[in-house]
């Protein structure tokens, strides 16, 4: 918030405010939350199909938009209240939902780095400038910590036999018994929500439409 307004002229802002049109600000926001919704809950099928086939879309809508309205009360509570709405509906695991929800926000990223790229390489001195030059060693670092989150997930998905006796050897064994079971399950239901990285042919569409979901 306070880079956000640091600079701002607040009296200049007031003026502003009161001379918007809010019936063209609201019917903007609204067709954008319902357009941008319904690209997001196309997307998320992409990343469901390996957990369920013909998954019905309003369910995907649907749940999305209890996502959309928790996180207006609560900051980011939609990403856990959505797919738990999704996995009743579809009678789904709702660690595997949630999974789902991890890999979208990695493909995001993974995304966001990606432009973050195109920008740097176009209009480097800018980007200097606004935020420093020690800020191209934080980007690429942190890129290197998202692309080696990306490799262990990829690894653990394609031996996911290996994953799952890794949970239970070193992860599990430490917890009481009565709970090493359930907690498995669920740790590998989570890692089950990234299994469309098996699926290559789902590549292009995913990435189409989230710049449909930048560009609204």
């Amino acid at each position: 918030m306070y880079v956000a307004f640091k600079d701002v002229n607040f009296e200049e802002l007031v003026a502003q405010l009161k001379n918007a049109n809010y019936f063209i600000a609201i019917t903007a926001s609204l067709i954008g939350v319902l357009i941008g919704g319904l690209i997001r809950a196309y997307r998320w099928k992409y990343f469901l199909e390996p957990i369920k086939n013909d998954i019905k879309f309003k369910n995907l809508f649907s749940s999305m938009m209890i996502g959309y309205m928790m996180n207006s009360i609560v900051p980011k509570s939609g990403e856990v209240s959505r797919p738990v709405v999704f996995a009743k509906l579809e009678d789904v695991s709702r660690a595997a939902s949630f999974g789902t929800i991890i890999a979208e926000r990695i493909f995001d990223m993974l995304s966001l780095f990606v432009s973050f790229g195109f920008c740097l390489f176009y209009f480097r001195d800018s980007i200097f400038d606004a935020f420093g030059n020690d800020f191209e060693q934080y980007a690429l670092w942190g890129s290197v910590a998202v692309m080696a989150g990306v490799i262990i997930i990829i690894f653990m998905i394609m031996n996911i036999e290996k994953t799952e006796l890794f949970i239970e050897k070193y992860i599990t064994r430490f917890m009481p018994a009565k709970i090493q079971g359930k907690v498995k399950e669920i740790l590998v239901s989570i890692i089950n929500g990234f299994l469309f990285i098996k699926y290559p042919k789902n590549y292009l569409i995913i990435f189409v439409l989230s710049v449909l979901l930048w560009l609204t």
